[in-house]
């Protein structure tokens, strides 16, 4: 049980810390962030994809802690929801808004 959890732990920090943090650091170069931005929210979706999956599995196997791993879900779905949303923007506008 306890491995579930570390592995949640480092499945957050490296599919939503880090690619936000890079995102940050990156803010101020416009051309640098139209090279990383797509590939970072594709990491965060897969991430929040893999995240809401095994703990859709594991509330369903395990009884106690189910709220521990309701809340890892619903930062999974948050992600999902985020990532989405802003892939589709990009995808949308990627030729510009076409006034």
């Amino acid at each position: 049980m306890n491995k579930k959890i570390i592995f949640n732990f480092f499945l957050i920090i490296g599919t939503y810390i880090l690619p936000f943090y890079f995102l940050n650091f990156y803010q101020e170069s416009v051309i640098m962030i139209k090279k990383i931005q797509v590939p970072l929210y594709t990491i965060i979706l897969f991430g929040s994809i893999i995240l809401t999956f095994f703990n859709y599995r594991y509330i369903k196997q395990m009884q106690g802690r189910k709220i521990l791993w309701f809340i890892f879900f619903a930062i999974g779905i948050i992600g999902v929801i985020l990532s989405v949303s802003v892939l589709f923007l990009l995808f949308i506008f990627r030729n510009g808004i076409g006034f």
